[in-house]
């Protein structure tokens, strides 16, 4: 399924140092790893990095920042 699944946030949710919500998506490349794509914080600032599939259904941010330099946490759910 690599590159037909995508990552989105998961209940608890993906935010920032500063704990600005962020939404969309990232596009799973590899087995294991995710990219942004199209993901973006509620201010409007888009996310970069990658996540890593840390269980079947699972990734964490891995490396993840926004526009601004701030560090993105948190899990989302591929489906």
């Amino acid at each position: 399924l690599v590159g037909s699944e995508m990552c989105i946030r998961d209940r608890d949710g993906v935010y920032t140092d500063s704990g600005k919500a962020v939404y969309g998506e990232f596009y799973m490349y590899s087995e294991n790893y995710g990219e942004a794509d199209g993901a973006y914080t509620e201010d409007n600032e888009y996310v970069y990095g990658e996540c890593y599939r840390y269980s079947g259904s699972y990734c964490e941010m891995d490396g993840a920042y926004t526009d601004a330099g701030e560090t993105v946490y948190g899990e989302c759910y591929i489906y």
